[in-house]
């Protein structure tokens, strides 16, 4: 099976993470069914995916056509063999009970096409022993989105023992497909996120337990470290339901020190499971986050949480958990709970002597010996041993990168340059980087004539990703490199010698906007928005968007819109000249590569470069700089191989031609 043959998704479980599970393959273009045992679970859960969709297109993140389309593609019902029969990828999540997850599948196999991927979203559970409940162990998987499912950027793919690498692959690409960061993890306990997470719960609430702090106090420590939620609240999010489960599987499973401390056992037991009951170490109002005061201060050091991480992901690490080495392990901890750095490149700089004594003395300290320092860490050898990667299941390729996708249609002489950073594409450092390394390898690339830039989550880009520490404590220097990397990186669109066509989608704002306005051609959705809101923040479009603009619409109406920071309307900036052609949503993305592909085909490559290089740069010279620069391209394009064959082919021999770039 291959990804292509994924047509119909059934889902199974319309809860918190089903109904959302459910929502993601809808936008992912999939027709999806929807299971549970009530009629008011269903309903419920098709309630929250149109309430989701809805305020989605409110804030024009996707069109009303698009919530229509995907709302038109679910259906529901508590019959399991109607809403599995025409399935090629089943996707359980029911609750963490090993024996109803087993009775599910049992069901799935029965019901499901034989073909059929059967899938569960378990956080820790046993894959292997889930696969046995079935005929086809090959095709069983853990696919674990995290919560919510719609925003969180992760997917834990777990291999059972029996799991094919032809099934793993097929889930890799589905994540890649849903705009996801995919981690291959083996099938054990805690697989990568909650095997690492699972630390530092336990110290957190073996702190609480020992009241050395209060929850209040290392939440604000850790959102002023620049995570989004604190642990706690994090937790209470998820449900302490879920975490108290999960820690007594890995305490019969792993270690009995990961037993649930009794403050977690005396909450759970009283049905303060956290937002879910309205009150867990918190309470909830109906709507919203509950109230922390962010101000609160105590001497409890964050970064102690990064360190139990550290040494727990060396484990992992260790014992083979995660099959593509430490950078998922890395991915997984960032993308899965959002944190700012993964375990690797803290533990890069960390003074490993120090980690080692910390936590000994947690270990001696609690009586917990699983805090206890990990051989590698002690002996000064973990980042050694971050290099040895074993070999991913797909096959390596240099056009790899976290923040841009690659893919390329070698047969129409088109290459898509995709923006990873959902759900607005927001232009980072890193994201500037590999766009950049992507455009170098092509530069010569002679099965790329035509490149596509759009952006995942049906959105071009909403602008920079700023680091506040950049604008907070600027220093001149770091700031002038930081804009000549976006004005380097952008120049290149119009210096490869290829024909670069913008597709843009919902947003094309500050640098997104700017980085359109660097490639030869912009098609746009008719619901696109575009505008430059940088002198809004007391900046200015400094990635060349005072340089370029006015080439395409002139002065007085670039003034308009970099003074102004309003945002145009796709249909608007058609007629002043700032993007190329405006479509019809329903229709673009057929109208995008159906000219991207006639111009690939149609036109000869050599004229291109030449043609793109003397539009470009005589743009703004005087007229005889422009005619001597035409004479000396001439020279070289009218004596070409290409030159002769569109000559033969369309004056005499009334044909197509046949370029090859001579």
């Amino acid at each position: 099976m291959k990804i292509d043959d994924i047509k119909h998704v059934a889902v199974i479980g319309a809860g918190d993470m089903g109904h959302g599970i459910a929502q993601v393959c809808l936008m992912t273009g999939y027709t999806v069914s929807m299971y549970d045992i009530k009629d008011e679970f269903v309903e419920k859960g098709k309630s929250r995916i149109e309430w989701s969709l809805n305020k989605l297109a409110e804030k024009a993140r996707i069109s009303e056509k698009d919530r229509d389309t995907y709302l038109g593609k679910l259906t529901i019902s508590t019959n399991m063999e109607e809403v599995v029969k025409n399935a090629d990828l089943c996707v359980e999540a029911a609750p963490e009970n090993l024996d109803l997850k087993k009775k599910i599948f049992g069901d799935l196999d029965k019901y499901a096409p034989k073909h059929a991927i059967l899938a569960s979203n378990t956080s820790n559970m046993s894959i292997t022993e889930i696969g046995e409940a079935t005929k086809r162990p090959d095709k069983v998987a853990g696919l674990h989105y995290f919560n919510p499912p719609v925003m969180m950027q992760l997917i834990e793919i777990i291999k059972g023992e029996k799991t094919s690498d032809e099934t793993i692959n097929v889930l890799i690409d589905l994540a890649k497909k849903s705009t996801k960061n995919p981690v291959v993890s083996k099938d054990h306990p805690g697989f990568i996120v909650n095997r690492i997470n699972a630390i530092t719960m336990l110290l957190i609430h073996t702190m609480l337990d020992k009241k050395e702090y209060k929850a209040e106090e290392i939440d604000a420590a850790a959102m002023m470290m620049g995570m989004r939620m604190g642990p706690y609240e994090l937790m209470d999010f998820v449900g302490l339901d879920v975490a108290y489960h999960s820690m007594n599987y890995l305490a019969d499973r792993l270690d009995k020190d990961y037993t649930p401390t009794p403050s977690m056992k005396k909450l759970v037991d009283a049905g303060k499971l956290g937002k879910k009951t309205g009150e867990g170490i918190y309470k909830w109002p109906e709507t919203g986050r509950p109230d922390i005061d962010r101000d609160a201060e105590c001497d409890f050091d964050v970064m102690d949480l990064m360190r139990v991480q550290i040494n727990e992901a060396a484990k992992v690490l260790e014992e083979g958990i995660a099959i593509r080495g430490a950078k998922d392990i890395d991915t997984a901890m960032k993308k899965g709970m959002n944190n700012p750095f993964g375990p690797f490149e803290l533990a890069e700089n960390a003074d490993l002597p120090e980690l080692t004594a910390y936590m000994d003395g947690l270990a001696d300290k609690y009586g917990l010996e699983v805090f206890r320092a990990h051989k590698w860490v002690r002996d000064g050898t973990l980042m050694e041993h971050t290099k040895a990667v074993e070999a991913a299941p797909e096959e390596a390729s240099p056009f790899e990168f976290e923040n841009v996708e690659v893919t390329k249609d070698e047969e129409n002489f088109v290459t898509t340059i995709m923006l990873n950073n959902p759900p607005l594409n927001l232009i980072s450092q890193g994201l500037l980087d590999d766009l950049s390394k992507a455009l170098d390898l092509l530069w010569d690339d002679e099965k790329t004539r035509v490149i596509v830039i759009r952006g995942s989550a049906n959105c071009f880009s909403a602008g920079a990703q700023i680091d506040p520490s950049l604008m907070l404590d600027a220093v001149p220097f770091v700031l002038y490199e930081y804009v000549r990397k976006g004005q380097m990186t952008f120049k290149k669109l119009r210096q490869i010698s290829k024909i670069v066509i913008a597709a843009m989608e919902r947003f094309a704002l500050g640098g997104g906007l700017e980085m359109a306005m660097h490639c030869d051609l912009r098609i746009a959705k008719e619901s696109c928005k575009m505008g430059l809101p940088e002198v809004q923040l007391g900046l200015f479009p400094a990635w060349g968007g005072t340089q370029i603009m006015r080439r395409h619409i002139g002065l007085g109406r670039t003034m308009d819109l970099v003074m102004s920071s309003r945002r145009v309307k796709a249909e608007d900036a058609e007629e002043m000249g700032l993007i190329t052609k405006e479509v019809d949503d329903d229709k673009f993305e057929e109208y995008v590569y159906k000219y991207a592909k006639k111009l690939a085909i149609g036109c000869a490559p050599m004229s291109v470069a030449v043609a793109k290089r003397l539009v470009n740069e005589t743009a703004e010279g005087d007229l005889d700089t422009g005619y001597n620069a035409e004479a000396l391209g001439a020279g070289v394009v009218y004596v070409s191989e290409d030159s002769k064959e569109g000559f033969m082919a369309r004056v005499i021999e009334k044909r197509d031609p046949n370029f090859e770039g001579k």
